[in-house]
């Protein structure tokens, strides 16, 4: 088998966790992409969030991803703190990252509020070759370069928001771009760089039911301009939403919040791109706990999104 099985791959691994968040991570664990959102989260509570999603359920070799993050508050109630485990896997490739994230929020004016973020993470790769039925002996060292490769990255965000508002941005800024590559012609040269851009807001402010539009916007250097819309409907017990990303995928999520600290719920993937004869659907699962806080929280450093 050529190389080139290796480079069917490697794109869908090392991309899936710069770009392809998940719904429910967006919604309920925002600063698994924007560090920015951390301390902003379970209205300025700390707490845990773990998310489990199979791709493509079905097709042999299909991603998965698995997510566990923790936002809090630490020293004051401007600094906020968040810690994120992410294991990406795709046919014979995992992807293993760690990433701490470190916000600082101010009260603009008496209408809006900012926080800024920075971001540093961690990350390695394993190819497993067992998982392979055929394999040209000559990729054993290419495969060995890339399990021994760590690779580093450091991206900033901020957020921007009121009562009923948010627009948010994040990008990396550093990273071992170069961090795999052979010297011949089918030599790789990855730059997982990025911008994620969002903005919403409350279409309905009554604290029983409020409806959250929202869009995003993602940019990379290895994966086309991608636009999505979603909207949230939310009230103390339940939640349900919907986005759809352009040409790629619509997306569903559904759950329950019991007793103030612990929700649970489930997003649903389907794709409508060209794929789609060929591509299953996607599901997956999430829970978040909230812990509560010590000392009451500033209203005003809290975005009413989360």
């Amino acid at each position: 088998m050529k190389k080139y099985i290796i480079l069917l791959f490697l794109p869908l691994s090392l991309l899936g966790q710069s770009i392809d968040i998940s719904f429910a991570s967006r919604m309920f664990n925002p600063s698994v992409i924007n560090p920015a959102a951390a301390g902003l989260i379970n209205q300025g509570n700390s707490g845990i969030f773990v998310e489990h999603q199979s791709k493509y359920v079905g097709l042999d070799g299909a991603p998965s991803m698995s997510n566990v993050g923790y936002n809090g508050r630490i020293f004051s109630e401007q600094l906020g703190f968040g810690i994120n485990f992410n294991n990406d896997n795709v046919g014979a490739v995992s992807k293993f990252r760690f990433a701490t994230d470190l916000s600082y929020k101010i009260q603009a004016s008496a209408l809006y509020s900012i926080s800024f973020g920075v971001k540093g993470g961690i990350s390695k790769n394993d190819f497993d070759v067992t998982k392979l039925s055929v394999l040209n002996p000559s990729d054993q060292s290419i495969i060995d370069q890339f399990n021994q490769n760590i690779i580093y990255d450091f991206s900033v965000g901020f957020f921007i928001y009121s009562q009923n508002f948010f627009i948010e941005a994040a990008i990396p800024l550093l990273s071992n771009e170069n961090f795999f590559s052979v010297a011949d012609s089918n030599s790789i040269q990855l730059q997982p760089e990025y911008i994620y851009t969002s903005a919403g807001f409350k279409l309905l402010a009554d604290r029983e039911f409020q409806v959250i539009p929202s869009v995003a916007f993602f940019n990379g250097k290895n994966l086309e301009f991608s636009k999505e819309a979603s909207i949230m409907a939310m009230t103390p017990q339940y939640f349900f939403g919907t986005s759809y990303r352009f040409d790629s995928h619509f997306s569903i999520i559904a759950g329950l919040n019991l007793l103030d600290t612990f929700t649970i719920g489930y997003t649903y993937e389907s794709i409508v791109s060209s794929l789609k004869p060929t591509i299953k659907n996607s599901h997956g699962i999430f829970l978040k706990l909230n812990f509560g806080a010590l000392d009451p929280v500033n209203v005003n450093l809290v975005s009413p999104r989360f």
